[in-house]
């Protein structure tokens, strides 16, 4: 979860290698955020037990 310096939720996703997932938003061309990138403040990880 992204969160800006307002503490407003801007993106949730999910994935299974999460360093992998969290690294292609900040570098990929094509990613959701890819426009607001330097709002970015906090990140937070929210870890599901199958």
């Amino acid at each position: 979860m992204f969160y800006n310096n307002k503490n407003e939720l801007m993106f949730v996703g999910k994935a299974r290698k999460l360093r992998p997932r969290i690294k292609k938003h900040f570098e990929d061309t094509v990613s959701v955020i890819k426009d607001h990138r330097d709002e970015v403040i906090k990140i937070d990880v929210a870890h599901k037990k199958d």
